[in-house]
């Protein structure tokens, strides 16, 4: 079931309906991708799904951990916030692009922590990558451009390349035997962290 799904999402992106019916970049349809090509988060998060390697650890409906190699871990993290019950009771009604968060509950950020135990003590190396309403979000973007109906080619070149996952790298320590990750995650974002071990200089290479 969930091979079909992703097969309806994409065969129901943008590319599938004629560009001569709206001008828009987005439409509220939702596909992977606008008529213009310009990804959309749903894209993006696809992208970093397919770097998580298939060694789950660990899991819950907001998260998956799974080991990566000697000495690294991934985390691929999600904020899911559902659509609010008015808007499902008034389907047939179209919300002004403006206002189309509107459309879900409200909800706020969190502040998660993982713990891994068991491990090594030293420096780790945390790579994240970031799609949120500041990263990464076509919709957000085009509100910067007023949502004008009719980008020009400099326009569209400009979301080409603007539109991204905003990449972090931080380090971090582990001692005891813990290592404590904590992350602050948005309403609607979706986190792809990669956590590896850095050996000492001339060290040998991780012990797991």
């Amino acid at each position: 079931m969930g091979e079909a799904d992703l097969l309806c999402y994409f065969r129901m992106s943008d590319l599938d309906f004629p560009p001569f019916e709206t001008q828009k970049i987005l439409d509220g349809r939702n596909g992977l991708f606008s008529q213009y090509m310009l990804p959309k988060p749903g894209y993006l998060a696809a992208e970093l799904m397919a770097l998580l390697s298939t060694s789950i650890i660990a899991k819950s409906s907001d998260y998956l951990i799974a080991r990566f190699g000697r000495g690294s871990y991934q985390l691929l993290i999600c904020s899911h916030v559902p659509v609010n019950d008015d808007c499902c009771l008034k389907i047939n009604e179209n919300i002004a692009i403006e206002n189309v968060y509107m459309a879900h509950k409200n909800s706020s950020a969190k502040n998660l922590r993982f713990i891994f135990t068991n491990v090594p003590d030293g420096k780790y190396r945390v790579i994240s990558y970031h799609i949120n309403q500041e990263h990464g979000s076509l919709l957000d973007e085009w509100g910067k451009m007023e949502f004008t109906p009719n980008l020009g080619s400099r326009e569209i070149y400009y979301l080409q390349h603007a539109v991204h996952p905003n990449r972090i790298h931080t380090t971090t320590t582990a001692s005891g035997g813990q290592l404590i990750f904590n992350i602050h995650l948005m309403p609607l974002e979706v986190i792809f962290a990669e956590i590896q071990w850095v050996p000492e200089e001339g060290g040998k290479a991780a012990p797991f």
